[in-house]
């Protein structure tokens, strides 16, 4: 699965927009989040930090969000 579409991706969906339709495309995001966050790299699980995991991604949003 990509997280970047190639050119191929792209033309798929804008011919099933209509071919040269110019509009936005909506994605929709279903997202499950753990009652805390697991972080694999973090050291002790004192020093994890201890999040929900719904906290622990609006954390990565911030920086994804500066990335796109």
């Amino acid at each position: 699965m990509a997280i970047e579409p190639t050119q191929e991706q792209l033309g798929e969906l804008s011919a099933r927009a209509g071919g040269d339709a110019d509009g936005p495309v909506v994605m929709l995001n279903l997202n499950r989040y753990r009652e805390r966050a697991l972080y694999e790299d973090a050291g002790t699980p004192e020093t994890a930090p201890d999040v929900s995991g719904h906290e622990a991604y609006l954390r990565y949003a911030i920086i994804a969000i500066g990335v796109l």
